[in-house]
């Protein structure tokens, strides 16, 4: 997608395929075992919310839309991202009820503002940065949500989070 190189646009193009094919339950998309496709991990993990900016760059707009507003669904539900949310069961995953102030998910809104100037991305974004100053703001930065559901604070901020 950046570089043109068409080799590589290829082997992005057949992953994509596999991921739409295998792992897309829509508005999901969930971790399959390699062989079979069978689901293996009804898992929402926090570092899907890369996926929809990713499919923004390439054109599949209602796709990543889709995905995007699902993801916040469960942000707004929590103020917050867990690092696992069981879709199967609608909630945090146990053990991964943390948020490292990832900042994927932010991503993603920005690229599908950019890609469509849709002022939802927007308020979206203003969403996530309210929560996080609220809840995670201190004297000296921001701290890690120890879980999303009591917003207990860990004196820790992932260098990632500045990105």
């Amino acid at each position: 997608i950046l570089y043109r190189d068409a080799d590589a646009y290829f082997m992005f193009q057949q992953s994509v395929e596999a991921i739409s094919s295998h792992m897309h339950k829509p508005p999901w998309y969930v971790e399959v075992q390699m062989f079979s496709g069978q689901t293996v991990w009804p898992v929402y993990n926090s570092l899907q919310g890369f996926w929809p900016g990713t499919q923004s760059l390439t054109g599949a707009i209602d796709e990543a839309s889709t995905t995007l507003r699902a993801m916040h669904a469960i942000w707004r539900r929590f103020g917050a991202v867990p690092e696992g949310f069981n879709l199967q069961h609608g909630k945090v995953q146990p053990g991964q009820a943390g948020y490292p102030l990832r900042p994927e998910l932010a991503e993603s809104m920005y690229y599908l503002y950019r890609a469509t100037r849709d002022p939802v991305f927007l308020h979206m974004g203003r969403d996530m940065l309210n929560a996080i100053e609220r809840r995670t703001r201190t004297k000296c930065g921001y701290a890690t949500l120890a879980d999303v559901e009591s917003h207990f604070l860990v004196d820790r901020m992932e260098s990632f989070f500045l990105s």
